[in-house]
Protein backbone atom coordinates (compact mmCIF):
# COMPACT_ATOMS: atom_id res chain seq x y z
CA UNK A 1 0.00 0.00 0.00
CA UNK A 2 1.69 3.42 -1.31
CA UNK A 3 2.76 5.51 1.96
CA UNK A 4 -0.27 8.12 0.94
CA UNK A 5 -2.70 5.75 1.37
CA UNK A 6 -1.73 4.43 4.74
CA UNK A 7 -1.26 7.55 6.33
CA UNK A 8 -5.00 8.68 5.19
CA UNK A 9 -5.91 5.34 6.77
CA UNK A 10 -3.85 5.72 9.97
CA UNK A 11 -5.45 9.77 10.17
CA UNK A 12 -9.43 8.51 9.38
CA UNK A 13 -9.03 5.73 12.18
CA UNK A 14 -7.17 8.30 14.64
CA UNK A 15 -10.08 10.68 14.15
CA UNK A 16 -12.44 8.38 14.21
CA UNK A 17 -11.19 7.01 17.61
CA UNK A 18 -10.58 10.53 18.93
CA UNK A 19 -14.61 11.22 18.13
CA UNK A 20 -13.48 14.23 15.24
CA UNK A 21 -15.96 14.15 12.41
CA UNK A 22 -19.44 12.54 12.55
CA UNK A 23 -20.93 12.65 16.44
CA UNK A 24 -23.62 12.31 17.32
CA UNK A 25 -25.91 14.98 19.11
CA UNK A 26 -25.41 14.24 23.09
CA UNK A 27 -29.46 14.40 24.47
CA UNK A 28 -30.09 17.60 26.20
CA UNK A 29 -30.09 17.14 30.40
CA UNK A 30 -33.46 17.19 31.68
CA UNK A 31 -35.26 20.79 31.55
CA UNK A 32 -36.66 21.75 35.16
CA UNK A 33 -39.89 21.58 35.76
CA UNK A 34 -41.84 25.23 35.52
CA UNK A 35 -42.61 26.56 38.90
CA UNK A 36 -45.39 28.44 39.79
CA UNK A 37 -43.99 32.24 40.44
CA UNK A 38 -45.04 35.52 41.58
CA UNK A 39 -42.96 38.07 41.62
CA UNK A 40 -43.56 42.35 42.30
CA UNK A 41 -42.37 44.83 40.16
CA UNK A 42 -43.82 48.11 41.50
CA UNK A 43 -45.15 48.85 44.23
CA UNK A 44 -47.00 51.99 45.20
CA UNK A 45 -46.45 53.26 48.14
CA UNK A 46 -43.29 50.73 48.47
CA UNK A 47 -42.71 48.91 51.43
CA UNK A 48 -41.25 51.00 54.53
CA UNK A 49 -43.12 54.17 52.87
CA UNK A 50 -45.95 55.49 55.63
CA UNK A 51 -49.64 55.18 54.92
CA UNK A 52 -52.53 55.68 56.31
CA UNK A 53 -56.26 54.74 56.39
CA UNK A 54 -56.85 56.74 53.24
CA UNK A 55 -53.76 55.43 51.07
CA UNK A 56 -54.26 53.19 48.12
CA UNK A 57 -51.88 50.39 47.27
CA UNK A 58 -51.31 49.83 43.42
CA UNK A 59 -49.10 47.51 42.05
CA UNK A 60 -47.85 45.43 39.34
CA UNK A 61 -46.90 41.78 39.79
CA UNK A 62 -45.60 39.80 37.08
CA UNK A 63 -46.60 35.65 37.52
CA UNK A 64 -45.95 32.28 36.18
CA UNK A 65 -48.33 29.02 35.88
CA UNK A 66 -46.12 25.91 35.72
CA UNK A 67 -46.89 23.62 32.79
CA UNK A 68 -48.55 21.04 34.71
CA UNK A 69 -51.10 23.62 36.67
CA UNK A 70 -54.90 23.17 36.03
CA UNK A 71 -57.53 24.11 37.64
CA UNK A 72 -61.50 24.17 36.95
CA UNK A 73 -62.15 27.11 39.15
CA UNK A 74 -59.27 29.34 37.82
CA UNK A 75 -56.38 31.30 39.42
CA UNK A 76 -56.08 35.07 40.89
CA UNK A 77 -53.66 37.30 41.77
CA UNK A 78 -54.91 38.53 45.81
CA UNK A 79 -53.81 41.00 48.28
CA UNK A 80 -54.13 40.01 51.85
CA UNK A 81 -53.47 41.71 55.14
CA UNK A 82 -51.46 40.40 58.74
CA UNK A 83 -53.93 40.82 60.97
CA UNK A 84 -53.95 40.52 65.33
CA UNK A 85 -54.27 36.87 65.18
CA UNK A 86 -51.18 34.96 64.17
CA UNK A 87 -51.14 32.47 61.10
CA UNK A 88 -53.76 33.41 59.31
CA UNK A 89 -54.30 36.23 56.46
CA UNK A 90 -57.21 38.59 55.29
CA UNK A 91 -58.93 40.98 53.08
CA UNK A 92 -62.28 42.78 52.66
CA UNK A 93 -63.51 43.84 49.46
CA UNK A 94 -62.22 43.51 46.00
CA UNK A 95 -58.53 42.65 46.79
CA UNK A 96 -58.27 40.26 43.69
CA UNK A 97 -57.50 40.23 39.93
CA UNK A 98 -58.28 37.00 37.64
CA UNK A 99 -55.42 35.79 35.99
CA UNK A 100 -55.94 35.21 32.52
CA UNK A 101 -52.83 33.00 31.28
CA UNK A 102 -50.03 30.96 32.04
CA UNK A 103 -48.09 33.61 32.30
CA UNK A 104 -48.20 37.31 32.68
CA UNK A 105 -48.73 40.84 34.08
CA UNK A 106 -51.30 41.95 36.09
CA UNK A 107 -52.39 45.09 37.98
CA UNK A 108 -54.10 45.23 41.53
CA UNK A 109 -55.71 48.48 43.06
CA UNK A 110 -57.07 48.69 46.76
CA UNK A 111 -58.16 51.14 49.51
CA UNK A 112 -56.25 50.56 52.78
CA UNK A 113 -59.73 51.92 54.49
CA UNK A 114 -61.49 48.97 53.63
CA UNK A 115 -59.32 46.64 55.98
CA UNK A 116 -58.01 49.89 58.16
CA UNK A 117 -60.84 49.88 60.61
CA UNK A 118 -63.12 47.50 61.72
CA UNK A 119 -65.81 47.14 64.58
CA UNK A 120 -64.37 44.73 66.94
CA UNK A 121 -67.63 42.41 66.59
CA UNK A 122 -65.15 41.21 63.10
CA UNK A 123 -62.62 38.44 63.66
CA UNK A 124 -59.91 40.10 61.99
CA UNK A 125 -58.39 43.20 62.79
CA UNK A 126 -55.69 45.00 60.59
CA UNK A 127 -52.37 44.74 62.40
CA UNK A 128 -50.27 47.95 62.84
CA UNK A 129 -47.85 48.45 61.44
CA UNK A 130 -49.50 47.21 58.13
CA UNK A 131 -48.18 44.42 56.80
CA UNK A 132 -49.31 42.60 53.40
CA UNK A 133 -48.34 39.38 51.09
CA UNK A 134 -49.61 38.97 47.82
CA UNK A 135 -50.42 35.43 47.27
CA UNK A 136 -51.18 33.74 43.78
CA UNK A 137 -53.90 31.26 44.08
CA UNK A 138 -55.63 27.97 42.27
CA UNK A 139 -59.57 28.22 43.11
CA UNK A 140 -60.13 24.95 44.21
CA UNK A 141 -63.85 25.63 44.70
CA UNK A 142 -66.35 29.16 44.87
CA UNK A 143 -64.61 31.13 47.34
CA UNK A 144 -62.45 28.29 48.23
CA UNK A 145 -57.99 28.59 47.06
CA UNK A 146 -55.11 27.18 47.61
CA UNK A 147 -51.84 29.71 47.91
CA UNK A 148 -49.57 28.36 45.35
CA UNK A 149 -46.61 30.69 44.93
CA UNK A 150 -46.51 34.44 47.04
CA UNK A 151 -44.53 37.69 47.78
CA UNK A 152 -42.33 38.10 50.78
CA UNK A 153 -43.87 40.26 53.70
CA UNK A 154 -44.43 43.86 52.79
CA UNK A 155 -44.51 46.08 55.69
CA UNK A 156 -45.47 49.74 55.79
CA UNK A 157 -44.73 52.44 58.04
CA UNK A 158 -47.37 54.58 59.65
Amino acid sequence: MPLVARVSSYLFLLMSLLGCGGKEDEPEPPKAPATNSLTLVTMTPAAGAKVSKESTIKATLNYTLADDEASAFGYRVDLLFKPTVSGVTFTRGQSWVVVPDKKGTVELTFPLISVWETPASVPYQLQHPVTCYFYLQRMTAPGKSTIIAQTPALTFTE
